[in-house]
């Protein structure tokens, strides 16, 4: 049997690397679970728009394809003013803008799936770097029963 330190430097440096190997598809394997598998759309984008999501995204707005996916822009997704009566397409650039100059920015929006029908999100956009440029996680969850569930409560305490 030979003893880690009697090991020639080859076999020690080659060793390392196997394990460096392992370890980067272990991670690169849980990130694609995550991203596969998570009940919240999310989407990559960088300046020029959308190049990546999940299929939780496709689901929740009804879109066949990726590819299909990543010709929309943002604002597409939404009806054209929001509930606090902006324009979807500059109150998205606007939040768009803040997450890149802040890292992280979260908010709640109207989305709208490609057959009409609207739905409140939460959106987490967060920052990040790949391929050596600043992109875009936007992070969307259905929050539709949550806030009818608000408007309900207020509707009864407006009420009484």
């Amino acid at each position: 049997m030979i003893l880690r330190k009697e090991w020639p430097l080859s076999q020690w440096t080659l060793l390392k690397k196997n394990r460096a190997k392992e370890a980067l598809l272990e991670s690169e394997g849980k990130f694609k679970a995550i991203f596969q598998n998570s009940n919240d759309a999310i989407m990559l984008l960088n300046k020029d728009g959308f190049f990546d999501c999940n299929p939780q995204t496709l689901k929740i707005f009804k879109i066949n394809t990726k590819e299909e996916f990543i010709k929309f822009h943002p604002a597409e997704l939404s009806p054209p003013v929001q509930s606090d009566g902006k324009n979807s397409f500059e109150a998205a650039q606007e939040h768009i803008n803040i997450a890149y100059r802040e890292g992280y920015y979260k908010f709640d929006w109207i989305h709208r799936k490609t057959d009409g029908e609207d739905f409140y999100a939460e959106v987490l956009l967060s920052t990040f770097t790949f391929g050596g440029e600043q992109v875009l996680q936007a992070t969307v969850r259905d929050i539709t029963e949550r806030k009818h569930a608000e408007l309900t409560l207020k509707e009864s305490e407006t009420k009484y």
